[in-house]
């Protein structure tokens, strides 16, 4: 059959099998005319069906002929590009790829007897990914290739997701590996898969991957261990754990923040508080502490024996205005020049036994 002799392939292939069946027949036999027109029948259900199926099938289905010229295409096709079947059969393929891959598409095309990925410009410009696969179609001495078909599955969205995976990967590596704190990736066994710089710098060791982390986890989202680490003094560590993915496993996010300076500021804090407490219960001055509404809130033994009261639980509620200055205004003043300087937030007063 000549590739021009007939306008699509399936009328093509129809054709050319009723003509072979008809040239068969013995014009002196009824009996093998009506048998070889049984044959010819079964012959155009299976086309009808085979019609059917490339017209509803919902992979982009193509057919070109060896001069790279549209044949026919499907629906699917058809709503991949945008283009109506009757608007491209007859033309070269190449019309439908995008300009700068043109050149040498036919080398590209004859690969697609292989899974390729090709891109696919459509109607209104925009270019999508396929990826395509296609079969040749031999003439009756099955040497002569007439046309080749070709379905394609449009992977655009696959890929760029793809893209936006890796982008965001790379993000969150780039962020790990500027973390200042130890950040760290373990499998399920506690082996080392990932390691950012903060934690070789940490653990004074360059080689942390595929070591055992040695660290105990716990249950618990967030842990406080004591670490011995590269400057050889106890660090004590803030670790938080928590389950991830990583490529594609199952694995533990370690992450462990140093509060060692915290923690001695806090023990400096509670040494001072016990010093301040020590000089304020044994100071032989009278000192309180007042809040901004006139009472008191603390009180140490020498400003209870001053005022004349045995215990804290008698003088806290008092109103320290009318009932320890002779004049109420002049705490008034006192009160305008100390927040004039410290501001108001509440009054630390010392009476010296000397001024007494």
């Amino acid at each position: 059959m000549c590739k021009t002799e007939k306008s699509t392939l399936f009328h093509s292939i129809f054709e050319r099998a009723d003509l072979n069946l008809l040239t068969k027949i013995p014009t002196n036999s009824s009996d093998e005319i009506r048998m070889s027109k049984k044959v010819v029948d079964q012959l155009k259900v299976a086309l009808k069906y085979q019609m059917a199926l490339f017209k509803h099938f919902n992979v982009p289905i193509i057919v070109w002929d060896q001069d790279f010229r549209i044949m026919e295409f499907n629906p699917a096709f058809e709503q991949l590009t945008g283009y109506r079947a009757q608007e491209l059969i007859g033309k070269e393929i190449q019309l439908l790829f995008p300009e700068d891959q043109k050149t040498g598409i036919s080398d590209q095309i004859r690969e697609i007897l292989n899974l390729t990925e090709l891109p696919i410009q459509c109607k209104n410009g925009q270019v999508k990914i396929v990826l395509w696969n296609s079969a040749n179609i031999y003439a009756d001495d099955h040497e002569t290739c007439i046309s080749s078909i070709a379905q394609g599955i449009d992977i655009t969205d696959r890929i760029r997701n793809v893209s936006i995976i890796k982008t965001n990967a790379n993000n969150l590596r780039m962020i790990l590996e500027k973390d200042v704190d130890p950040i760290l990736i373990l499998d399920q066994k506690g082996i080392v898969l990932f390691a950012n710089p903060a934690s070789h710098r940490f653990f004074n060791q360059v080689d942390l991957p595929g070591e055992t982390f040695g660290l105990p986890l716990t249950n618990e989202s967030k842990t406080e261990i004591d670490v011995i680490h590269n400057n050889k003094e106890n660090s004590v560590v803030e670790m938080f754990t928590d389950d991830i993915d990583w490529q594609g496993e199952q694995s533990i996010l370690v992450r462990m923040h140093d509060i060692t300076d915290l923690r001695k500021n806090e023990q400096n804090l509670i040494d001072s508080e016990k010093k301040f407490r020590t000089l304020f219960e044994e100071s032989r001055d009278a000192i309180y502490i007042s809040n901004i509404e006139g009472h008191f809130t603390d009180i140490n033994p020498a400003g209870m024996t001053l005022f004349g009261y045995a215990s804290k639980a008698d003088i806290i509620n008092i109103d320290i205005a009318n009932d320890i200055y002779d004049n109420p205004s002049d705490r008034d003043k006192v009160i305008s020049t100390i927040s004039a300087n410290f501001g108001q937030t509440g009054h630390l007063f010392r009476f010296y036994s000397d001024s007494l």
